[in-house]
């Protein structure tokens, strides 16, 4: 019969379970629903609200949703969403005085009011973080980091006092302590809105064509880069930002108990070479000629303990055969390549150093560039991406909003994250020093999760 079928169902399907005869009856209910409706009924046990939801109620759903379209687009976030709600509730009498509602309430409230993430997406990025030379080069800038981060005074955070410690470091007879001052440009456009927005149902959000009008920031130094405004950062400016960079330091910091280490990306505009520097890739075979027109001659050097001038006596740069003749050289025969190869392996023009480097070991200070690829190495990077979101929060598209914006996203980043961003930087250094039990170096996920799980670099 009927009752016996849908227990030797029950049986089948839960054997062994209890409670096989409530089991079979819910089976004759199931064929009774397909039978009167052509499907199975669904249940709503557990489907209906227990608690009352402000969001549910339609006056207050209409000024939810006024306020969220008032909103900018780059404005526009859970978090100020739920300070709307604080000061709503509270006023409407939905919320007591003194309490406030989660972030992750005003989230569900926004996906209630039909309102999702959206990600702004522009082209792809190649990376080539695990390149050969790159890890080589890696290798070689984490060796020499970790010989002076010793001599580093170090910054730990003091949960219990709320602030930040200072640890002196032990220094040697004869050593000075070392001060990182790591440097880089960052460019504000005045198109550059948040790349994620809180947008309505399937609504995108239009954004002006092109970057527009820009301000470029180097340290503290701000520019209208153009070709009628600012001109553009060349590394002449670069020189000279260095120069005063150190005049300041030296005021701040003793050179006879600190020593800046100055740190640098590794773009080729920072391994440039000065306009005097001795390079034969500047030389004609001959003096003078087209290629030293709008040049600076070459700076005085010495070979074998001679002085020697790179000017004629009429002020033309000399060519490559004068200079060799002079260091007694016989030329004749000799192809330009050949004299190229020459006059690189004498040591004035082998050891030509980048115009930074000269100018920071001139002043008695060290410098350091960090590898390609590697922004999570350079602290700085993560300060620009803090000013940059303050400035995104605030974008409307005008350049001059922009101009009055940058200086307040500068100052807005605190020191106590600045160095909160320096100790991130310092596990990352240390995560990739560690080895497997194959000696091998961590693959990137494996350094990401070290950072992530360890939050000193004293426990990696």
């Amino acid at each position: 019969n009927r009752i016996r079928a849908s227990e030797i169902c029950a049986d089948g399907m839960y054997h062994g379970q209890p409670g096989l005869k409530w089991k079979a009856r819910r089976i004759r209910r199931w064929a009774d629903d397909l039978y009167e409706h052509g499907r199975v009924m669904t249940s709503n046990r557990g489907k209906h609200s227990k608690v009352f939801s402000p969001i549910d109620l339609d006056h207050v759903k209409m000024d939810c949703l006024t306020w969220l379209r008032n909103q900018s687009a780059n404005a526009l976030s859970s978090v100020s969403f739920k300070r709307y709600l604080d000061t709503y509730l509270v006023d409407h009498g939905y919320l007591a005085n003194g309490l406030e509602i989660s972030l992750s309430t005003a989230q569900t409230w926004m996906h209630k009011l039909n309102f999702q993430m959206w990600d702004y997406k522009k082209g792809l990025y190649y990376d080539g973080h695990e390149r050969d030379d790159v890890v080589q080069y890696r290798k070689r800038f984490l060796e020499r980091m970790a010989a002076m981060e010793p001599r580093m005074i170090k910054y730990e955070h003091n949960s219990e006092m709320g602030e930040d410690v200072s640890i002196n470091p032990t220094i040697g007879i004869g050593e000075k302590i070392i001060v990182m001052v790591v440097h880089d440009e960052c460019c504000f456009s005045s198109h550059d809105g948040r790349k994620s927005l809180w947008v309505e149902g399937d609504r995108g959000h239009i954004r002006k064509k092109g970057n527009g009008k820009s301000i470029m920031v180097s340290a503290r130094i701000i520019i209208h880069p153009g070709a009628n405004e600012d001109g553009y950062w060349t590394n002449d400016d670069v020189a000279k930002h260095l120069r005063h960079t150190i005049k300041l330091f030296n005021i701040l910091h003793p050179q006879d108990d600190y020593q800046a280490l100055f740190c640098f990306d590794n773009s080729s505009n920072h391994q440039c070479y000065a306009p005097d520097a001795l390079l034969t890739s500047h030389l004609n075979v001959s003096d003078g000629g087209a290629r030293m027109q709008g040049r600076c001659t070459m700076r005085v050097t010495s070979y074998n303990g001679v002085q020697q001038t790179m000017t004629t006596e009429d002020g033309k740069q000399k060519g490559l055969r004068r200079i060799l003749h002079e260091r007694n050289i016989d030329t004749n025969g000799m192809r330009k390549s050949e004299m190229v190869a020459i006059l690189n392996n004498h040591e004035d023009f082998k050891h030509q150093r980048p115009w930074l480097e000269e100018i920071c070991t001139g002043a008695g200070h060290a410098i350091i560039f960090f590898p390609k690829f590697h922004p999570e190495l350079n602290w700085i990077e993560r300060y620009w991406s803090n000013a940059k979101n303050y400035a995104r929060r605030h974008c409307d598209y005008t350049f001059e909003s922009l101009r009055a914006t940058v200086p307040t996203a500068l100052n807005q980043v605190s020191v106590q994250t600045m160095r909160r961003y320096a100790r991130k930087c310092f596990r990352y250094m240390e995560a990739y020093r560690l080895r497997n039990v194959n000696n091998e170096s961590l693959t990137l996920k494996q350094v990401e999760w070290v950072v992530k799980k360890f939050k000193s670099h004293r426990r990696i």
